[in-house]
């Protein structure tokens, strides 16, 4: 294997060359930053040409690849153009990415004329309720003025082939590779027991160069083990209407998914529809009725592993206690995997903050640590582990109080227990918070002790307005603090008022540093 050169070395676009016939092009998914690229560290020792590709404030390459061009079809235009410039005029390439960067793939790919693309969690149907596009998608322009390219025809029209993978547990990207899955030159592979996050898979259990390349050499889908590849046919007729039934608890989509979980005689197909249903009761706001599908999701198909994950999620999202949500999570063994890596992580820190919330730290470092030693357990895994058991270990209880001298001018209600276990220093902290009308909304907040990482203000719903007694000739704000605490006995939060003026408003003291 040749040497490698980085020949173009920009914060958008880096070019690895390694006088190979073969070429990969990578489009990064979400918040990498300027000068970090998706699979760098993976395809660092391939013995291909490898170009990584970014854009800035997660826009979709809608406007382009700064430095390259404005607009899709400048940038792909002055990337051949680069690429020639460097002798790539006869290379064999493939393009891949996933979520947004699969989105970047299935458009560039097709504008550059790429032998082959690959892609996983493509978001092609931009704007779409549900679709990640809604959350994350900013542009430096007016949305009103943006002019998507025809994805449908410019993959239609493109010369090369491509290979699209959709986990069949995230229904908008099913909706998304449905909007293709019928072209000649298209192929698209449902995988059975996964989500959105592919990458982290693909590169732990068979190799992300391995996956990639093979398109390339084979010219047809990956050959997965069994088990793993899905029923594409079997579900297609229902991708839409469980991606309508997860997106809210409405009609008819509400009726259609009840009666189709009733009749089917299928375990699976039971428990997408009783999936979709309790995570559209959970958005609207339906939570005795989202435990209630999850639970009949569960049974319908026991050691499921995401009927466990809904049901959990579905417990949190009620409010129920954390023994109670945590009796179910414990039962999550293979949280390791390599594709649940995201979800894991996010799910496991809630499972470690509930261990310290129920003062079981001890039973909550032995289940993380079973987790760790597991033999199949990655090793990105393992690593991330050892450092939340770390946190666990050492978690401090904080007890939180409200000062007298604010009281007579600003009222905090807190909606957190009184005790505040903290892991690792981080935590949050929200509330409500009442303040005369002259100050205006929302509330700065500052700190001593503490450092605050974020701070949300906002008008409160009118159900927590509710909770609280009327304050008259006050505004109030629903508050959220995501903050550091510092190794102290005593830590303040104040709010300044317009004037310049400091209150204390909430005291922290520390009760105890757990000794692990």
């Amino acid at each position: 294997m040749s040497a490698a050169r980085i020949v173009h070395d920009e914060p958008y676009c880096r070019i690895v060359l390694r006088d190979s016939p073969r070429t990969i092009v990578v489009f990064s998914a979400v918040n990498y930053p300027a000068g970090k690229f998706a699979a760098s560290r993976v395809l660092e020792n391939t013995d291909c040409n490898v170009v990584f590709l970014n854009c800035p404030h997660n826009s979709w390459y809608l406007e382009g690849v700064p430095g390259l061009g404005k607009c899709p079809e400048s940038s792909a235009k002055a990337l051949l153009a680069l690429l020639a410039g460097f002798g790539l005029t006869e290379d064999r390439r493939v393009v891949w990415g996933s979520s947004m960067g699969g989105y970047g793939a299935v458009v560039y790919g097709a504008l550059l004329g790429a032998d082959v693309i690959v892609a996983s969690g493509a978001v092609l149907k931009l704007f779409a309720p549900g679709s990640l596009s809604v959350k994350y998608l900013k542009l430096d322009g007016k949305r009103a003025d943006l002019r998507p390219l025809d994805v449908r025809q410019l993959v239609a029209n493109a010369r090369g082939r491509f290979f699209l993978y959709a986990g069949e547990f995230y229904y908008p990207d099913l909706a998304s590779v449905r909007l293709l899955m019928d072209l000649p030159n298209v192929s698209v592979t449902t995988l059975a027991d996964f989500g959105h996050w592919l990458p982290n898979y693909f590169d732990g259990r068979y190799g992300l160069q391995r996956f990639v390349l093979f398109h390339l050499e084979e010219g047809r889908g990956f050959p997965f083990e069994d088990g793993e590849v899905g029923e594409l046919k079997k579900w297609s007729g229902h991708w839409d209407l469980l991606d309508q039934g997860a997106l809210e608890w409405m009609e008819p989509q509400r009726t259609e998914l009840l009666e189709l979980a009733k009749e089917s005689t299928d375990a699976v197909l039971k428990v997408h529809c009783r999936n979709a249903l309790s995570l559209g009761a959970t958005k609207s706001g339906f939570h005795k009725r989202a435990i209630l599908q999850a639970e009949k999701a569960l049974k319908a198909c026991p050691g499921s592993r995401h009927a466990t994950r809904r049901l959990v999620l579905a417990l949190r999202k009620a409010g129920a206690p954390p023994a109670e949500w945590l009796k179910v999570a414990t039962g999550i063994r293979d949280l390791n995997r390599p594709d649940v890596f995201e979800p894991a992580v996010k799910l496991l820190e809630a499972m470690a903050q509930a261990f310290a919330d129920s003062e079981s730290i001890g039973e909550g470092v032995d289940f993380l640590r079973g987790l760790m030693d597991m033999e199949n357990t990655a090793p990105e895994m393992k690593e991330w582990l050892g450092k939340l058991i770390e946190k666990l270990s050492g978690c401090r209880i904080w007890k939180v109080a409200f000062t007298a001298e604010a009281e007579a001018q600003l009222s905090a209600y807190v909606l957190d227990e009184s005790l505040l276990h903290v892991l690792g220093g981080r935590s949050t902290i929200q509330g409500v918070v009442l303040f005369p009308e002259e100050w205006g909304n929302p509330v700065t907040f500052e700190a001593e002790n503490l450092v605050i990482d974020r701070h949300e203000a906002k008008q409160p719903s009118p159900k927590i307005g509710k909770l609280h007694p009327d304050h008259p000739g006050a505004s109030q704000a629903r508050f959220k603090l995501d903050f550091l605490t510092e190794d102290a006995d005593l830590a303040t939060i104040y709010a300044r008022s317009p004037d310049g003026r400091r209150l204390p408003v909430i005291h922290f003291t520390r009760v105890s540093k757990n000794e692990g």
